[in-house]
């Protein structure tokens, strides 16, 4: 703990440590130390910028390729990455379609978990796969593109075989997220198959965003 007495000077000055300063008057009910209290938090992040196309410091944002990079170059991470080893090029384009679709990554991660394991978590909120190679982090977007990059026919292939498995598709998704106008407590929202509703519905499955917290985002996940 530390206890101090300062008039307009910060008691802690540490590099890269935020704080919080509360002016709070004692009474009956409060006499003493605050064990807790509750905000809402948005870290300042590098942020694409699409009209000048670059990259703009100390910005609120929640676009997952922004998060992407932040986690990368962030002072939380110890061996932190310069601008050469990641893909910002890809990134860039990336914003462009997470800004489309209006995808975001909202998350505390307030857990012991992997550099890689957080970044498959934000690709995932994106729509996205994580790619490195020759050690440079980037990422493979699963959007549909106009230009067909491979194709198997009879002219190039011989002796194949194949098998599909085609899974039972349910009825219904049942949508787990953080719902923000409920004070981000967790909610769930119901999205349907085509032909389905909740008169003939039946067949139900559970899935989870954790950093989703908006409704109409959880119901484009599920449709999806």
């Amino acid at each position: 703990a530390l206890r101090s007495v300062k008039t307009n000077v910060r008691p802690v000055l540490f590099a890269n440590i935020s704080g919080s300063a509360m002016r709070i008057k004692a009474s009956e009910q409060l006499n003493g130390s605050v064990n807790s209290y509750n905000c809402i938090v948005s870290t300042l992040v590098k942020s694409y910028n699409p009209e000048s196309d670059n990259w703009d410091d100390d910005v609120v944002s929640s676009n997952p390729a922004d998060i992407f990079r932040y986690v990368l170059q962030s002072p939380a991470f110890a061996k932190a990455l310069p601008d050469s080893r990641i893909d910002l090029e890809k990134l860039a384009e990336w914003w462009v379609y997470c800004d489309e679709n209006s995808l975001s990554y909202n998350r505390v991660i307030d857990y012991d978990t992997s550099i890689d394991d957080v970044l498959n978590d934000i690709c995932a909120a994106g729509v996205a796969t994580l790619s490195k190679v020759n050690n440079i982090y980037s990422v493979i977007i699963d959007n549909e593109r106009p230009i067909i990059k491979g194709l198997i026919t009879p002219r190039n292939s011989w002796e194949y075989k194949g098998n599909i498995n085609y899974p039972e598709i349910p009825h219904a998704l049942r949508v787990e997220f953080r719902n923000q106008d409920a004070g981000y407590e967790t909610d769930e929202r119901i999205v349907y198959a085509d032909g389905y509703n909740e008169s003939n519905a039946t067949l139900y499955e559970r899935l989870q965003f954790a950093s989703c917290t908006d409704s109409d985002l959880a119901y484009w996940y599920g449709r999806r």
